[in-house]
């Protein structure tokens, strides 16, 4: 914008020149030739995207978790189908699936939650049936989605979907341990898990995650704009520990439409990259040319592998 500091004289210049600039183009001006991203996974539970680079998420929670049997029955009778029991459900969430496929959806993503065996089929049926005629208590309905959580990534197993977890960071965050997942990382053992924001505060325990499980990715998502010490720190022991061709360097997974920020973000975590792999080639532990390499895999190529972008 122009400007080579924010403070209280030039704040307001600075917003009015953000204004002008937001205009039909801003997405390619800012996320194309700025940031030189090659594709952007958006999570906003839309895929009706303009931009051929934009390959979305969709949450899990928005067809395991269920409150109206109104609004499932609609859902299904768009794509033609009707909802009777749990068998009927189960193939919307196929179809659903296998749509969003066709809409260029690469990954389901939901949260780190302490992990709860769900209920087995004939019991999950009766509670579905309940839930269809609206006589359902609050811990049937947990049990109803502990079962529909785990189809739908049986489901994303058998299309191929990646799924990505947010672990760690906000609110109480002892609710969000990335280890909650091991139970769902062996029992899919053919998913691929992008496991978001090194876990943080639980970063070493996030990469022996990566390292043990063959189906686990770490994603530096957000990871260096909470903590670029942490991220640094973090990054030198996930190179002892991880393979590297199972680390993303960069992302961003919130709603609001300030993207702008996307390009202050990015140059924080080329520079804590960049220190990282810096110190790795004075210690000796790798050349200068290895080092490039490992940028450009943690930036791009292992990102474009994990997800089948091309």
């Amino acid at each position: 914008y122009g400007f080579d500091k924010i403070d209280s004289s030039n704040y307001k210049d600075i917003s009015e020149a953000m204004k002008k600039m937001n205009k039909p183009g801003i997405y390619d001006r800012i996320l194309r030739d700025k940031c030189r991203a090659r594709y952007v996974l958006p999570q906003a539970g839309r895929t009706d995207y303009e931009k051929k680079y934009m390959r979305p998420l969709m949450w899990i929670n928005s067809i395991a978790l269920l409150n109206d049997p109104k609004e499932i029955r609609s859902k299904a009778e768009k794509i033609g189908l009707e909802i009777k029991g749990l068998d009927d459900y189960e193939m919307f969430i196929r179809l659903q699936l296998e749509k969003w496929r066709r809409e260029n959806v690469v990954g389901m993503k939901t949260v780190s939650e302490k992990y709860v065996k769900p209920p087995a089929k004939d019991k999950a049926a009766i509670i579905f049936s309940q839930f269809l005629n609206g006589k359902i208590d609050e811990d049937s309905r947990k049990a109803l989605y502990y079962y529909l959580k785990e189809k739908v990534i049986e489901t994303c197993q058998e299309l191929d979907i990646v799924v990505a977890i947010h672990a760690g960071v906000w609110d109480d965050f002892r609710r969000l341990d990335p280890r909650y997942n091991i139970p769902l990382f062996e029992k899919f053992s053919e998913v691929e898990f992008d496991l978001y924001h090194m876990g943080m505060p639980w970063v070493r325990s996030t990469a022996f995650l990566g390292k043990n499980y063959h189906n686990v990715y770490l994603n530096l998502c957000w990871s260096h704009i909470v903590s670029a010490n942490m991220a640094r720190s973090g990054l030198l022991e996930y190179i002892d520990i991880v393979p590297i061709n199972k680390i993303i360097a960069f992302g961003g997974d919130y709603h609001a439409y300030s993207f702008e920020k996307v390009v202050g973000h990015l140059y924080i975590a080329k520079e804590n990259v960049a220190w990282v792999l810096a110190r790795l080639v004075d210690d000796k532990r790798m050349t200068r040319e290895e080092a490039i390499e490992v940028a450009r895999m943690w930036f791009l190529e292992n990102p474009l592998k994990i997800y089948d972008l091309s």
